[in-house]
């Protein structure tokens, strides 16, 4: 799942290609495409902690975003994300709903058994999927956003709808509660 190349655009282009999308351009739809997929299927997974749920949002937020892809105004990543996050919420209503325990689901980790380094790897990212889900949505969405995701500050704010200096309080206590669960996990 993580091992996708990731497409990147800058900025300038990303503009471009989201107006010709609008206009119905399949090559700029393709590409949009293919630059959201590995963010919101990230995005997605450390929120729902399972491979398949994010697989299966990751689709249905795609969708989404094609079909109302005229409609979106003003930040575009902070839109994607809205969209994003309100499906997350869906999913876990319907859940709610089934009344259906989540358990957590590690990754197939067949892909990961080649090398110690690899295996190693695996469980510090479940750690850390363990020790985001005990954090506040508002920190685990700063977290996701800025520290897996690489986005800076004020675009995190933009995502947010929050000041900057609200996502550097919210990522402050985010990393002093993660570094506090996390050496809990190391004893």
């Amino acid at each position: 799942m993580f091992t996708k190349r990731q497409i990147v655009i800058n900025e300038r282009e990303l503009v471009k290609l989201v107006a010709k999308a609008k206009n119905n351009d399949s090559k700029s739809l393709a590409r949009l495409s293919e630059y959201l997929y590995p963010k919101i299927l990230t995005f997605c997974f450390y929120r729902v902690n399972n491979e398949e749920d994010a697989k299966d949002l990751t689709g249905e937020v795609l969708l989404k975003i094609m079909k109302s892809l005229k409609k979106q105004k003003g930040s575009f990543s902070g839109w994607v994300y809205r969209i994003a996050t309100n499906h997350i919420i869906d999913f876990y209503r319907r859940q709610s709903r089934r009344n259906k325990v989540e358990v957590l689901h590690n990754p197939d980790s067949s892909v990961f058994l080649s090398t110690e380094i690899d295996v190693e790897t695996m469980l510090k990212r479940e750690q850390l999927r363990m020790a985001l889900e005990q954090l506040s949505e508002e920190q685990k969405i700063v977290t996701i956003l800025k520290f897996i995701q690489g986005y800076k500050n004020e675009e995190v704010a933009q995502i947010m709808k929050k000041t900057i200096g609200a996502v550097k309080a919210l990522q402050f206590r985010a990393l002093r509660s993660l570094k506090v669960l996390l050496e809990v996990d190391q004893k």
